[in-house]
């Protein structure tokens, strides 16, 4: 069974492999629905795992 933490240790993993992308590009990796991916985002960055930016969509870029 997957956990909630091990979609987000999922995510964090897809993230820094390739940073910058639209939510949806990791929803759709991740075969996660947009919303959870967002909100798994915004946790992450609420942890300072990653820091974010509003463009047109939500983006993730790891912290550097």
């Amino acid at each position: 069974m997957i956990t909630r933490a091990t979609d987000m240790q999922n995510l964090l993993a897809l993230v820094r492999k390739d940073p910058g992308r639209p939510a949806n590009h990791y929803a759709v990796r991740l075969n996660l629905s947009h919303n959870y991916t967002r909100k798994l985002l915004a946790e992450l960055a609420q942890l300072g795992e990653l820091t974010s930016r509003t463009v047109r969509v939500y983006r993730a870029a790891v912290k550097s």
